[in-house]
Order: C-alpha cells, then sequence, then structure tokens
C-alpha cells in the first residue's frame, strides 16, 4: 500500500495586522493543498506526474498505448511541454476561486476503471470514448475562451497509467511512483480541477467487475465529490449521451470551428433566438449550455460521508490488492476530514440526492470547523430531504455556517422548513443568519426567526425570499463549548 501521504511545505497562513493568525486555524493548513496549486505544480516539476495533451490523445482511440516510460520515449509529443502545464496550471488557480460558473479549467482528471491489471485499455475502446468527450470539453473551451480568458483550446489530461510510471521502474523511478501515490488525492480533491468520471465501460468490455464495483474508483469519486468550487467541476460522462458526434479530431482545428461545434450542441436555438449575423443570443446559448451541464452535474457527485459510512461502501468493493482496502480507509479519514475542516464555501448546488445522502450531508456538519456558505440551490430537495439534512446535524455544528441557500428546491413546504427551525432550537447550525428559500408563508419566517434569534431578531428582503436574522450570541469555539451550551439548554442537566 501506498505509505501515509507526507506533511505538504505550505505557506503559512494569512496574519492580521497585529501579527496574529488570520482566519485560516492551524487545522486548515492540511486542507490548503486542494485550493493552492503549489502541490500539483511540485509533482510536475520533478516529472513524478506527467499531464498528456487533450489534442493527441483524443486521436488515439482503438489504438493499444503503451506505459509512460515507452510512450515518453516513442512519442514525446504526447506530454504538455512546460509552456503549457503552466497555462494550464494558471487556469486551474483561478478556477479554484469562489466564481461558481464552469470555467471549463485546463486540467481533466479521469476517473476510469482498468479492464486487466496489466494494462487498462489493451484495444484502445476506452480511448475512443475518452476522446469523444475530450473534443466536446475542447468545443466548451472554445466557446467561453473568450469571456474565461483561455488562451488556446487545448488542455492537458491526467491519466494514471500514462502520468505516472508503470511496469519495470528503475529504483529513481520507483521513487517517484511512490511519490506521486501520495498526491493521486490531490489531483481528484483539487477545488479547481475537472474530473471526469467514466462510469460506463465500452460495451466490447467483458468484465465481471465495473467502475461502481472498483475500490479505487470508489475512492476517487467519493474525493472529486467534496469540495469543487463549482458543481460543474465533476461530471459523470456515464450520462454523455450525445458523444457520438465527437470523433476526437480537434488538433489543429481553429477556436472558431470548435466553438460552432459547442453552439450545436445547444438545444432549443431557433430561428426567433438568433442574432440578424445568424448566431445564437448569449442568454439563449448560456441556457442552453447550462442544460448540457446539468445532465452530467446531476448523478455526479456523491453526498460526503463521514469516514466509517466510507468504509462500511468500501467494504464490499474490490481491489487487485488486498492490503489497498485499509490503505484507501485511512488516506479517505486524512482527506475527509482535512477538506472539509477547511473549506469556506461548499457548493452542491444541481445535484440530485436520495433522502439518505442528505442525512449524510448533514452529519459530516461535525467535521465543516470552518464552513461559512453552504449552497444546495437546485438540488431536487424535497421535505423529506430537508428533514434528513436537519436531524443528522449534531448541536454545535458546524459552528461557523452563516448561509444555507435552498432555493430552486420547489419541493420543499413549510413542512420542511419546520425542521430546520427544530434544528435551529436545539442549537444546530448557531452562526446561521440568512436563509434562501422562495415563497415562504409569513409564519414560517416567524417560526424560524423565533428558533434561530432572540428578540432582536428581524426578517428583511423586498422579494421575501431571504430570511435574515440577527443571532444573540456568537458560536461556540470548539466541540467542547458546543456540548457545554446543549447540555445548559436542557433542564435538568448539568
Amino acid at each position: 500500500p501506498p505509505p501515509a501521504p507526507p506533511q505538504p511545505l505550505l505557506p503559512a497562513p494569512p496574519t492580521d495586522a497585529t501579527g496574529q493568525r488570520g482566519e485560516l486555524e492551524k487545522s486548515d493548513e492540511e486542507g490548503l493543498k486542494y485550493v493552492d496549486v503549489m502541490e500539483l505544480e511540485g509533482f510536475l516539476e520533478r516529472r513524478d506526474v506527467r499531464l498528456l495533451r487533450a489534442s493527441w490523445l483524443a486521436q488515439q482511440g482503438l489504438q493499444h498505448l503503451p506505459h509512460r516510460q515507452e510512450l515518453e520515449r516513442t512519442h514525446p509529443e504526447s506530454y504538455a511541454d512546460d509552456e503549457m502545464v503552466g497555462r494550464c496550471m494558471k487556469e486551474v488557480k483561478s478556477a479554484a476561486s469562489w466564481n461558481a460558473r464552469c470555467r471549463y479549467p485546463g486540467v481533466v482528471v479521469v476517473s476510469y476503471c482498468w479492464q486487466t491489471q496489466q494494462h487498462p485499455d489493451p484495444s484502445g475502446t476506452l480511448l475512443k470514448m475518452l476522446g469523444a468527450f475530450l473534443h466536446w470539453y475542447a468545443a466548451q473551451r472554445a466557446n467561453c475562451a473568450e469571456r474565461w480568458s483561455i488562451q488556446d483550446p487545448d488542455f492537458a489530461v491526467f491519466l494514471d497509467f500514462w502520468s505516472l510510471y508503470q511496469g519495470d521502474r528503475s529504483p529513481e523511478e520507483e521513487a517517484s511512483f511512490r511519490r506521486a501515490l501520495c498526491g493521486m488525492d490531490v489531483w481528484y480533491g483539487h477545488k479547481g480541477t475537472m474530473v471526469f468520471l467514466l462510469s460506463q465501460v465500452p460495451e466490447e468490455w467483458i468484465v465481471h467487475r465495473s467502475y461502481h464495483t472498483r475500490g479505487w474508483t470508489t475512492f476517487e469519486r467519493a474525493v472529486s465529490s467534496l469540495c469543487k468550487a463549482s458543481a460543474a467541476y465533476c461530471l459523470n460522462m456515464g450520462q454523455f449521451s450525445w458523444w457520438a458526434r465527437y470523433d476526437g479530431r480537434f488538433s489543429g482545428t481553429s477556436r472558431e470551428v470548435l466553438a460552432e461545434k459547442a453552439l450545436e450542441d445547444c438545444d432549443g436555438l431557433t430561428n426567433a433566438s438568433r442574432s440578424a449575423g445568424g448566431r445564437p443570443c448569449r442568454g439563449v446559448v448560456d441556457n442552453a449550455q447550462r442544460s448540457c451541464l446539468h445532465d452530467l452535474v446531476q448523478d455526479s457527485r456523491w453526498a460526503p460521508m463521514l469516514p466509517e459510512a466510507f468504509v462500511a461502501m468500501n467494504s464490499g468493493k474490490s481491489y487487485s490488492q488486498v492490503s489497498d482496502r485499509m490503505a484507501v480507509a485511512v488516506l479517505y479519514e486524512q482527506v475527509v476530514t482535512a477538506v472539509l475542516g477547511a473549506q469556506r464555501k461548499a457548493d452542491y448546488s444541481l445535484v440530485h440526492w436520495t433522502v439518505e445522502q442528505l442525512a449524510s450531508i448533514g452529519s459530516v456538519m461535525r467535521l465543516c470547523s470552518s464552513l461559512k456558505e453552504l449552497d444546495l440551490y437546485n438540488c431536487g430537495i424535497t421535505d423529506a430531504g430537508l428533514k434528513a439534512f436537519a436531524n443528522a446535524i449534531d448541536s454545535g455544528a458546524p459552528p461557523y455556517l452563516e448561509m444555507l441557500f435552498l432555493k430552486g428546491n420547489d419541493e420543499i413546504t413549510d413542512e420542511g422548513l419546520l425542521h430546520v427551525a427544530e434544528a435551529l432550537r436545539r442549537g444546530a447550525m448557531p452562526s446561521l443568519r440568512k436563509i434562501a428559500k422562495r415563497d415562504v408563508a409569513a409564519h414560517t419566517w416567524e417560526l424560524l426567526v423565533a428558533a434561530g434569534s432572540g428578540s432582536n431578531a428581524k426578517v428583511t428582503g423586498e422579494a421575501a425570499d431571504w430570511l435574515v436574522f440577527e443571532r444573540t450570541s456568537m458560536a461556540p469555539r470548539n466541540q467542547t463549548e458546543a456540548a457545554a451550551s446543549s447540555a445548559q439548554s436542557v433542564p435538568g442537566t448539568q
């Protein structure tokens, strides 16, 4: 099994004018590597990891590609050069900022199932499918180039078999491979990388295992679901129903031609919606692209889960090496604790979860020691789902959550919101000051205010779709204070 990830060399957290530690606490430092690109750049500079050039890779369908050592020797053009790597990593850094619009960042990390232990795709059938996905992604980048300052539609791809040293490795290559293994979670879990989940295997494969039954793909998907800066940065390409329209041959294609290819995918572009020049109006294009992305986002990310819940899920998965099961479980606990403990805003918009998954979201709030905003926009949440979420939140957790976004969940009624009021009454979300939800009855707002605030409570907002209230006390500083606060609120406890 891979060794435990080493402590990264990270910059010191920011300080205020007095020299004291700023917003980031010591416990947050491990989570910085999922936001900053320094750790990823380190792997690339040492050549522990190589990124493939998408325009080259997309044309390799139905071919048997050798492992990294041989590919570097025979096809050096297959890998991104230093200039391309620098450009793409700059995009990743920008994408990690909290702008929820999809920027189509320049590094795509692929999560996929290997067909055999010796080679993931001997016949190249998986690469043929992937080539279509890469072609589609390049077209989206070309269409958004001006808006997001994308210099080149071409981009870089992380594929473990070709990005890491494989096969018979020299001592130096073995050391490099081990270092790269320690950073696999960062490639998938980073806020600014795009993850493709290849959840469907080619029909030609005859295997007794699938993407959903493999242990490492389970880990990759779980980590990719934790903290993306945009809901659209983790896409389930198994839902990509129009892949046959792309042949993967976009190398040398102009940005304008690629952009036109993206526009062809936009449904509902009638003549009436087009401008005098024949091109679709920007607003219609935006809506159509959001619709395309919604299909890929809706069933992509899992709800974050506690370590013990992951162990239970992981117990039935298959591993080539038996010892990997425990190693993956330990690694997941390290990752989920670091990531959820450090994030300030969690964007899970557009992802449709079951009642059980919403309960999982509530249960992990105990790990979210720095969370200030939770976005559950348009997640298909019902009253039952909101009840499960609210009931699973521990008293005092998350201590600094200030804003809860519930807009777009039209099936939530006043009955569901009353469960939020009950959670506030028993001490959950002690710093909550704002809830976003449309069409809520006035008496429900009043109950929420009464549950979550004191005599200074007030409701503001012209559209009546925001509940804003003031708290009479600050959030507990730690778990001990939270427990003490909860005990004092229950009669008869000491």
